[in-house]
């Protein structure tokens, strides 16, 4: 269930309103097409409307069940990109996401040697510790006094006859 909250309608017919001001005064202002300062000159004004024309439709349409795959929550999903108006309404934000893109190379080549160190280290971990983890670590038991034989398995090798503490076996 959606939509019971009141304070969330509110906000979603108060962001409408001001959106659907914002447009009305910038194409009675520029222009919708075809002018030097149009609403739609780039990519950034259609994403615009398209950001209104979907807040639009969910408002007219505001269901209360939304079903897996349907048209509702496609509208939901376009909803989500509501933040992205920020990129197109201050410019300094455009210079970060370009120079986040172009970074981009260099961010995944340090994040694909940050996971070969960690499988080294992780490998050299599984060596050095290999078959010292399975030990009983019961502080009360004092004498290690086995108690029957088990089959341990340490590093996939079957290993018959060892003996085993009872507390590490109930755990």
């Amino acid at each position: 269930m959606i939509k019971l909250n009141i304070h969330l309608k509110i906000t979603d017919y108060l962001f409408v309103l001001f959106m659907t001001l914002e447009l009305l005064v910038k194409i009675l202002a520029n222009g919708l097409f075809f002018t030097p300062k149009a609403a739609v000159r780039d990519f950034g004004g259609l994403m615009t409307i398209f950001i209104y024309v979907t807040s639009l439709a969910f408002l007219t349409c505001m269901p209360r069940h939304v079903e897996i795959n349907s048209f509702n929550q496609l509208l939901l999903i376009f909803r989500a990109m509501r933040p992205l108006r920020i990129y197109t309404l201050v410019p300094h934000i455009r210079r970060v996401v370009v120079e986040l893109f172009r970074g981009f190379r260099e961010i995944l080549l340090v994040t694909i040697l940050l996971v070969v160190i960690m499988f080294i280290f992780a490998s050299v971990g599984v060596q050095i510790v290999g078959g010292k983890l399975a030990a009983c670590n019961d502080p009360d038991v004092g004498a290690r006094v086995c108690l029957f034989s088990s089959i341990c398995l340490f590093h996939k090798r079957k290993t018959y006859g060892k003996f085993a503490c009872a507390s590490y076996l109930s755990e």
